[in-house]
Formats: structure tokens, C-alpha cells, sequence
């Protein structure tokens, strides 16, 4: 029978898985990190739901109330441009139908519970869109894009009130859901409260100075640990093939 050195055999054995290991995690490094340099180079904008990508509907002026008997925060403000690509002049901008004096409109509206979570809620955001060609403003308002909040989180300290938020069911009266994809985020900030002795959401109080933006939007990159680990698995296929 031949004399096998169990010891050496095991020492051989975790060397090699470990040299495996270490390739894995490397190979998952190095795609994490370019999928991070394409995001950096592609000057998007993070949010705690996904990555901010054109185009986006800004808003202005938003002020709204949030009622502490029905724990609901209401928003409203001016649809003012969309943005279609990073080139700051490529955008389009959005005014009220029937007017070439008022602007669009965003609205949002969020329930919470009574331990400040967030229950339900959506947005709107309603106008013309306005492009260089265009001199009728009689052209009634639609429904620019609207959605269903599926996540909102919220700071509120000194008076200002932060919000981001995801919203599916994105819909449009202009076909614009083409443009902006499944799914959406945005965020409402720099609300500054009426009332300072207000201390959480669940107090009532107004806000007032906010600015909204709505953006198409994609996943954080959990593609490239899963490619990662198919490019692993075919690694250690082809180690351990029969030569």
C-alpha cells in the first residue's frame, strides 16, 4: 500500500483552496472598484436607494405641512426644469398648461406610524414641457410622472427636514416613463421649519425653502460580485479538470 503523508496532503490541500480564495477576492475587488470608477466618471449622484442618473425633474419652493393627528406630511412646490443629460443646457423647461407665467407643479404626500415609520405614500409631478419650438400655451397640464413610494428615509434636526425616497408604478401621461425607467428616487432637502420647537417628523409643523430633485435610477453595483463569483466558480472548474 502505497505511504501517503496525510499531513503534507492537507497542507497541500488548504494552500490551494486558500490561493483560490484569494484569487475570488481579488477578482471581486477589481470589479467592485471599476464598477465604481464608471459610476464616478459617469458624474452621478448617490443616494442611500441607488445611483441618480438623468434625466431628473427639479423642483423648487416646496413648502407643505405634516399633521401630527394623522401623521401625514404633504408636500408641495414648482416643477421647474428637466434635465436630460449631464450637459447643464440640455434640459427643458416645465410650466403650468394654459400659462406661460406658472410653472409645473411636484407634489408628495407620505403616511407615517407612531414610531415615525414610514407607512405609505407617492408623488406627482404635473405641467408643460417646454422646448425651444414650442409657443402654444394652451396646451392643458398632464401628468408628467407620478409613482408609488415604496422607501422613504428622513433626518430632522434643527429645524431642516431631509428626505430620500424610491418609488415604483412610475407612470405618465407624455410616455416620460420610457425615459425615466421601472423605478425612480429622489429626494426633498433643506426644508426649514416653521417652527422651532418641533423636534421630530412626529411633531406638527410647516416647512418651507425646499427643493426637490426625481431621477431615473439604477441599482447600487451588485452585478459585479455576482460576475465575480461565475468568473470564481469557472476558475475552480478548470482546476480541478482532469489534465
Amino acid at each position: 500500500m502505497p505511504n501517503f503523508n496525510v499531513p503534507l496532503l492537507l497542507s497541500h490541500l488548504m494552500i490551494s483552496q486558500s490561493q483560490s480564495v484569494s484569487r475570488c477576492l481579488a477578482v471581486i475587488g477589481i470589479a467592485s472598484m471599476l464598477c465604481f470608477a464608471g459610476n464616478t466618471a459617469a458624474g452621478s449622484v448617490g443616494s442611500r436607494f441607488g445611483t441618480m442618473l438623468k434625466p431628473d425633474i427639479y423642483s423648487g419652493n416646496i413648502s407643505g405641512t405634516f399633521n401630527e393627528s394623522t401623521r401625514r406630511l404633504e408636500l408641495t412646490g414648482s416643477a421647474l426644469q428637466i434635465f436630460w443629460s449631464e450637459d447643464p443646457l440640455d434640459h427643458s423647461f416645465i410650466y403650468r398648461g394654459n400659462s406661460n407665467s406658472n410653472r409645473g407643479v411636484f407634489d408628495l404626500d407620505a403616511e407615517f406610524d407612531s414610531n415615525g415609520d414610514f407607512v405609505a405614500g407617492g408623488f406627482e409631478v404635473k405641467g408643460v414641457v417646454l422646448n425651444a419650438a414650442m409657443s402654444n400655451f394652451s396646451v392643458p397640464t398632464t401628468t408628467l410622472l407620478s409613482g408609488t413610494i415604496t422607501e422613504l428615509a428622513y433626518s430632522y434636526s434643527n429645524g431642516n427636514l431631509q428626505l430620500e425616497f424610491e418609488a415604483h408604478d412610475i407612470q405618465s401621461e407624455t410616455g416620460l416613463e420610457s425615459a425615466f425607467g421601472d423605478f425612480v428616487v429622489g429626494n426633498v432637502m433643506s426644508l426649514i421649519s416653521d417652527d422651532n420647537t418641533a423636534t421630530s417628523i412626529l411633531t406638527q409643523f410647516s416647512v418651507t425653502g425646499g427643493t426637490s430633485d426625481v431621477a431615473r435610477a439604477v441599482p447600487e453595483p451588485l452585478v459585479s460580485p455576482i460576475f465575480a463569483f461565475a468568473i470564481c466558480s469557472v476558475i475552480s472548474r478548470r482546476r480541478r479538470r482532469p489534465r
